[in-house]
């Protein structure tokens, strides 16, 4: 593959800590300030940008002062009478956005964590009310079925009509 050697840079890259004339100084070392574990999947992107008519790509950049940036990059080929083959593009921060979606993850994360220890609590809860329930609607069956006044009989009943409703 053929070096990447910038001809012309906006004065955008200042954000990064660069002059214009810094980063046209960098010629074909400028791969250097993507991020060394981007690196690779970036160059393998570059090398099929023959067989499509732009890459749209998002990976991690060093500013001047060492700090990591994420950029969204969008490249195309176009052919030059006077230079061949260039690339044109540009770069956007994207810093901010990659960090919300992190943010964002992780707050998902910790919602799916309380559902699912809300469901396990529900789930051992209704069986731990259910169990001495039973046996509560067990003993008030045998009362129902011993003699007993009618009012006792209509205590029995509401309560096992009570009973009957806590479990549904």
């Amino acid at each position: 593959a053929s070096p990447m050697v910038p001809l012309m840079i906006s004065e955008n890259v200042a954000q990064w800590g660069y002059t214009v004339d810094e980063f046209l100084a960098l010629g074909d070392d400028c791969i250097d300030i993507v991020f060394s574990e981007d690196r690779t999947r970036f160059l393998e992107q570059m090398a099929n940008l023959d067989k499509v008519d732009y890459l749209i790509r998002r990976y991690r950049i060093l500013t001047k002062n060492g700090e990591i940036r994420w950029v969204l990059d969008y490249t195309v080929s176009v052919e030059s009478s006077l230079h061949g083959k260039l690339l044109y593009g540009y770069l956007m921060d994207i810093t901010s956005q990659k960090n919300m979606e992190g943010q964002l993850l992780i707050t998902k994360e910790k919602a799916e964590a309380a559902s699912m220890a809300k469901t396990h609590f529900l789930a051992s809860m209704s069986h731990e009310i259910r169990t001495p329930l039973n046996g509560i609607m067990g003993f008030i069956q045998v009362l129902m079925q011993m003699e007993s006044t009618p009012e006792q009989r209509e205590y029995y009943e509401i309560m096992y009509s009570s009973g009957k409703s806590l479990m549904k």
